[in-house]
């Protein structure tokens, strides 16, 4: 067990790192223009059109979290194959690695989530997001839990099987 003063210490190093590494993001944030300018070029680069309702899922995938690459990269090609079996090319779209994620941040509408708390502690992708004011459809499960306010800041629904119904009712637009 950790000591009060050793994760405090933690929490504010991590604050400092994370304030850091979002100063980018955060110029974004506050420029409405911007946010407009990007807005507007992802999804026609998308072929998204304004009025629609733009989930996404961003995610890093690193041997340092405890992902298993292969694994990732089978996930990945199951998911383009159903995608093309379903022939709904045309409403779910694969974006290539990217170390800048203000762009799709300003692109979407809800971030989801689907963390299943397996060493996944601090989720960075999940308080851009909420500096983005996008409402967060996540898991109860590992930094994803602690950092969303449920029914303020996003929507959190159990972690694994149970999960799926849960997830299918949920209405992150209301």
């Amino acid at each position: 067990m950790k000591s009060n003063e050793t994760v405090a210490h933690f929490g504010a190093f991590m604050y400092k790192h994370c304030l850091q590494l979002c100063k980018e993001l955060m110029d974004v944030v506050e420029d409405n223009i911007a946010k407009r300018v990007l807005r507007e070029h992802v999804r026609e680069s998308l072929g998204v059109r304004n009025d629609d309702i733009l989930f996404a899922a961003i995610n890093s995938v690193s041997r340092g979290k405890g992902s298993d690459m292969s694994v990732q990269t089978k996930f990945e090609t199951e998911l383009r194959d159903f995608v093309a079996q379903k022939k709904i090319q045309h409403r779910v779209h694969f974006v290539n690695k990217t170390l800048t994620v203000a762009p799709y941040l300003a692109a979407i509408d809800v971030l989801v989530q689907n963390s299943q708390g397996r060493g996944e502690c601090f989720r960075r992708i999940t308080i851009e997001a909420i500096a983005f004011q996008l409402p967060v459809l996540g898991t109860s499960a590992g930094g994803t839990a602690e950092i969303v306010v449920n029914g303020s800041t996003g929507f959190l629904y159990p972690a694994g099987k149970e999960g799926v119904s849960a997830k299918r009712n949920a209405n992150p637009l209301t």
